[in-house]
């Protein structure tokens, strides 16, 4: 299995392998393979434009070609494995250390979740690429955040300055909040000028 370097640019061939969104080539995360299946992780070229796309993956000199369909947005919440062995979301907390059971989010405290697939961003980047040195790149559309499916607010929504990919999001918990250690989380974006919102999947976050 491949791991590209965690800083930098990621590569847009790995071994043999490619993706295309059309004519235009996805930086790769990784390839692996899972009990025979073989996986490869991308980032969805900015360029691409929300509707169908033909994309061809090539591995080995053999490709294939399927038409997939790319949504405008597709909130994903970036998840650990914890120390009882349930998967959580990756959530840091205003002194920097990170959410789990032994250190929950508090109430009414502000937190920071870290995320993909929240789509185009101001000032605009190109695909892997990072932000402009010192240049905020906030997300166009309006994030929602569900803490066990109420709203909560959110106080920034950017890219991240340092890795390719992900998406800070500050929200407060609210003050109402279930204390246990798996309280629903959700993220959603409704991108500019549409009704429709893409939620993410559920995740959970230990609270106090």
């Amino acid at each position: 299995s491949g791991m590209p370097p965690l800083v930098g640019p990621l590569p847009y061939q790995v071994a043999t392998d490619t993706v295309s969104f059309g004519t235009i080539r996805a930086p790769i995360f990784s390839v692996s393979n899972i009990s025979g299946q073989q996986q490869i992780l991308i980032l969805v070229p900015c360029e691409v434009n929300p509707g169908t796309t033909p994309v061809t993956v090539t591995v080995n000199g053999g490709s294939q070609t399927l038409n997939v369909n790319v949504l405008p947005a597709s909130p994903g919440i970036f998840q650990t494995t914890m120390s009882d062995g349930v998967v959580r979301a990756v959530i840091e907390r205003p002194d920097g250390s990170f959410v789990s059971p032994s250190n929950p989010a508090r109430r009414g405290e502000t937190v920071t979740a870290f995320v993909t697939g929240l789509g185009p961003v101001s000032p605009q980047i190109a695909t892997n690429s990072l932000p402009i040195w010192n240049t905020p790149s906030f997300v166009n559309g309006q994030v929602v955040v569900g803490v066990n499916n109420e709203g909560a607010p959110v106080t920034l929504a950017e890219l991240s300055p340092d890795i390719i990919g992900v998406y800070y999001i500050q929200f407060q918990v609210p003050n109402d909040a279930p204390q246990n250690n798996s309280v629903a989380f959700s993220v959603g974006l409704i991108p500019v000028d549409a009704t429709q919102t893409y939620y993410s999947a559920n995740s959970k976050i230990p609270i106090q």
